[in-house]
């Protein structure tokens, strides 16, 4: 899973969210890592293969200019097209996400997700779709692959130009497209005319937002958030729903995603992962463990209800449910309690952070 790190207020972006993804990117990411600020009608980006120190190493970014923008790493990546954020087709969109196709991935869902980008890559902007004669069921007219997050990035581009730019517009088409090819999955997104404003998509991946006074900060675990900040309001980006972060403020869209519906995180889901988290972690601290070894949820159907997958489409493998959000969850529970502790160690030859209880 990915992790992001946003930022919207009055001092320089730059440096919060490299200070920001730099606390988290080993929960799941440092393989690949981008950025983008938005400035005076401009947006500044720079993405490489590696972590965070390889950005910074290889590219500008902390001098880049803006009091708003995103980071992004992920888990995996071999080129850098393939990292985030991604652009709309005149430049001056931008999207990093978090996710997953796994729950949806049905022929149906494939079929449209292919024919929403062919039109893009027949016109020369496909910059990520690399793989010719793939197997893989996500592909073009010719067989080579593409990254998704670049098709939505130019699609809600495509959609501002033609309805206009303004900060409604914007939320609109996050709704529209997330409604379209639903997955479980976030979006954030900035553009280059609207300042100061992070729109967000959520179907069912972690995301809290800190406000305090004019500043707002977004991350995928509020582990992230700077420890100088004196956040003042901490809210969870709710599931299924559409929201704006601007300076000190979250607006959250009452307007339901179309063809998807996500179950909450309940009271009895969060009291049953604390519990399992806390017998998996306790006593760990000379074997402590990553996301990945520890199985939290070994079976969804004690803290989902069913169906567990409930949209549109469904392949029929896996769950369309917060899970990732309530593992987060918790873990930020044990730090607040001043309970959880952490080093960075090695997971099937990549940095994770690893954890345990004191």
């Amino acid at each position: 899973m990915c992790v992001i790190a946003g930022y919207s207020g009055t001092k320089r972006a730059a440096p919060i969210l490299l200070d920001m993804i730099r606390r988290e990117q080993f929960f799941d990411g440092g393989k690949a890592t981008g950025i983008v600020t938005v400035h005076e009608g401009k947006l500044y980006t720079a993405k490489v293969t590696g972590d965070i120190d390889d950005l910074l190493r290889q590219t500008d970014a902390a001098n880049f200019p803006g009091t708003c923008g995103l980071i992004h790493s992920r888990p995996a990546g071999k080129i850098a097209s393939h990292a985030h954020p991604f652009l709309s087709e005149n430049g001056k969109c931008a999207v990093v996400a978090n996710g997953t196709t796994r729950g949806v991935a049905s022929p149906e869902w494939y079929a449209h997700a292919n024919k929403l980008t062919e039109k893009y890559y027949q016109r020369g902007k496909m910059t990520s779709a690399y793989l010719p004669k793939t197997p893989k069921k996500q592909c073009l007219s010719d067989g080579s692959t593409y990254h998704l997050m670049e098709m939505m990035a130019m699609h809600i581009g495509e959609e501002l130009e033609n309805t206009g730019v303004s900060a409604e517009n914007m939320e609109t088409a996050v709704h529209n497209i997330i409604s379209e090819l639903p997955l479980e999955f976030i979006l954030l997104t900035v553009h280059a005319d609207l300042p100061g404003i992070i729109t967000v998509g959520n179907i069912t991946r972690p995301m809290t937002v800190g406000m305090t006074g004019d500043e707002s900060f977004l991350a995928t675990s509020a582990l992230a958030f700077p420890e100088d900040a004196e956040i003042d309001t901490m809210v969870t980006v709710p599931v299924a729903s559409v929201a704006q972060v601007t300076p000190g403020k979250l607006h959250i869209s009452g307007k339901p995603l179309d063809g998807v519906r996500v179950e909450p995180i309940s009271v009895h889901a969060t009291a049953l992962a604390y519990e399992r988290l806390e017998k998996l972690l306790d006593g760990r601290k000379d074997d402590p463990l990553s996301i990945y070894e520890f199985n939290l949820m070994p079976d969804p159907k004690e803290f989902f209800n069913e169906p567990l997958v409930d949209c549109k489409y469904n392949s029929g493998t896996s769950f369309l449910k917060p899970s990732a959000a309530l593992t987060y969850q918790t873990l930020y529970a044990f730090h607040k309690e001043g309970r959880l502790r952490g080093c960075l160690g090695e997971h099937l030859g990549s940095k994770m952070i690893k954890f345990w209880l004191e």
